[in-house]
């Protein structure tokens, strides 16, 4: 990867685990082990919801009045399933930023959230 490219990964990396770890966000995911991907590698707090073992008419009351980030996987089924929890929410008034999703991609070519502590650890090796 160029170095430039890089630098702007860093960068936008920086902006976004700050954003992931603010207490007006939630991030919205699609089970136990992607919650868990995102903490092992600093990019989220504990405003994480799973949304496999929850109706979507439940996730509302943990996002109610807070911005929703949506990074659940980017196959065809995560692909699907964001836009379902982002039209539901959208139509519960709730900010969701969608913004950060393509962000996540763009920093982290992966395709299903669990694989990210490998790929995030060949980042922070490129970026030492």
């Amino acid at each position: 990867m160029k170095i430039a490219n890089v630098k702007k990964k860093e960068k936008a990396l920086k902006r976004l685990t700050e954003l992931l770890n603010s207490d007006n966000v939630v991030v919205v995911v699609e089970g136990k082990r992607d919650k868990t991907a995102l903490q092992t590698v600093g990019l989220a707090n504990d405003n994480i919801i799973a949304v496999s073992p929850r109706k979507l008419d439940e996730i509302y009351s943990f996002v109610e009045g807070k911005k929703a980030v949506i990074l659940t996987d980017f196959d065809s089924a995560g692909n699907k399933l964001a836009k379902r929890v982002n039209d539901y929410l959208q139509s519960s008034n709730v900010n969701v930023d969608l913004e950060s999703r393509k962000k996540f991609k763009w920093i982290f070519p992966v395709q299903t959230v669990e694989e990210l502590p490998s790929v995030y650890a060949e980042f922070v090796s490129q970026i030492r």
